[in-house]
């Protein structure tokens, strides 16, 4: 069997490979019918769970191929499919007769366990039934193929399986942050501390990494960028980073512990749940430079007036209650209206949570639910993991996971889950500060 292969879909056959190919195709013209279009095949039979499953397949012609081949892949659960590399081309003896091929590599990682099922899909491509003459279009599918994932174990507890011989895992902080720091005027309150974490792994792709847990203290507001996600072959290999970016902000003075964040991972060369831990660190806050020179201003005054004569007790009261009755139309008005803009605005971003909930629109719900969560009051959850639980947990899987499309999300839960939630915001608000308005129908 003479094959000859070459690494780009546009590479040039041997001479004297396309001279013999031509006389053939001139002496007879072979039909595409004359063989089988393409085969495919699962490269393993038992895999375990989010360890990269090669999918080959090949194409057959009997002249040149014309144009890019599209495959139709099935959308499977929890399932990602990505191509490595360019298709091989080369040529294969096939009975009596020579066709051109186009050997294509795809890696199937799945967090499925127990049997995976690929059911039949088309490949559509286009190929000359000789060299000379017009390139038609060729319609074949794939047989059913199928392996077993298996769950490593150990890893019950684990969302998402990521399966890799190595993790590399980095962190930086800006700025620079150590755990034995010391100095308790290196961050003020109201200060923002970045927090950047990346992970490289081989062998796996970038949507199986899982997003980082945010957690942080009672008094630190924790934000987060989306993460950057990068897959590229390098050698026929399929390598990804994801680096993810959390803002902690101080909101008063004191004595804040980040906390450390553990990832874990499946190793299949030894057989190994393996884990590596990012240190946290212990930040000193520091109140603001106004507050201070504001305190010791007050406790220099307060020596200076000491023997000084004192207004009566009687006086002072009288006076507040004066103030209180002239200013007390004034503030209510003012705090109606920012009663009715807050409400306003909060109105507005719920229609875009609840649009983007019943359109399954993922991205757009993420960043609607970030928005709603960043105008809450001082005493609700920090995080919208808190805040929403398991529905929040799934759209962060689906966008940053191994869920594959936005047609295999469902916004109805995480819609159930923000009216509660929202009824709960009104609820506190009207307990702390009392209604003076009706509520708003959305």
């Amino acid at each position: 069997m003479a094959v000859a292969f070459s690494r780009a879909v546009g590479c040039r056959i041997p001479v004297a490979l396309s001279f013999l190919a031509l006389i053939h195709g001139l002496a007879g013209g072979v039909g595409l019918q004359a063989a089988d279009p393409l085969k495919a095949s699962i490269e393993k039979e038992v895999a375990w769970t989010g360890q990269p499953v090669p999918l080959i397949i090949t194409l057959y012609s009997p002249g040149p191929f014309e144009g890019t081949a599209a495959f139709d892949f099935p959308e499977l659960p929890k399932t990602a499919m990505i191509a490595i590399g360019n298709p091989v081309v080369g040529s294969e003896e096939v009975g009596d007769d020579s066709f051109l091929t186009q050997r294509h590599e795809f890696s199937i990682s799945t967090q499925q366990t127990g049997t995976v099922v690929l059911p039949p899909f088309s490949v559509r491509f286009r190929g000359k039934e000789s060299f000379v003459g017009d390139a038609k279009d060729v319609v074949a599918k794939t047989p059913k193929l199928q392996f077993e994932s298996k769950r490593p174990p150990g890893t019950e507890s684990l969302g998402i399986v990521v399966t890799t011989e190595k993790v590399d895992t980095q962190q930086k902080w800006d700025p620079r942050q150590s755990s034995d720091s010391n100095d308790p005027n290196q961050v003020q309150a109201g200060d923002v501390i970045e927090r950047t974490i990346t992970r490289r792994v081989s062998g796996c792709s970038a949507m199986l990494l899982p997003p980082v847990g945010i957690q942080a203290p009672e008094g630190v507001q924790v934000y987060s960028r989306d993460p950057v996600v990068e897959d590229k072959i390098d050698r026929g290999e399929l390598k990804a980073s994801r680096t993810e970016t959390i803002k902690y902000q101080f909101q008063r003075a004191g004595t804040f512990t980040l906390p450390e964040i553990t990832f874990r991972w499946w190793d299949p060369k030894s057989e190994k749940l393996q884990e590596k831990t990012l240190e946290g660190t212990t930040v000193e806050v520091a109140a603001p430079p106004q507050q201070i020179a504001a305190a010791d201003g007050n406790a220099e005054k307060s020596g200076d007036d000491k023997d000084a004569n004192t207004i009566p007790a009687w006086a002072v009261a009288f006076g507040l209650l004066i103030v209180a009755g002239l200013l007390y139309r004034p503030l209510k008005s003012a705090w109606n209206a920012w009663q009715v803009k807050s409400r306003s605005q909060e109105l507005m971003v719920a229609r875009e949570v609840r649009s983007a909930c019943r359109a399954n629109d993922a991205p757009a719900a993420y960043a609607a639910l970030l928005q709603w969560c960043g105008s809450r009051s001082s005493d609700e959850p920090v995080t919208p993991r808190e805040v929403f639980g398991e529905p929040w947990e799934r759209l962060s899987a689906h966008l940053y996971g191994a869920t594959g499309t936005a047609k295999s999300w469902s916004g109805e839960s995480l819609l159930i889950a923000f009216e509660a939630a929202r009824k709960q915001r009104q609820r506190r608000t009207r307990s702390e500060h009392g209604s003076a308005l009706p509520s708003l129908n959305p």
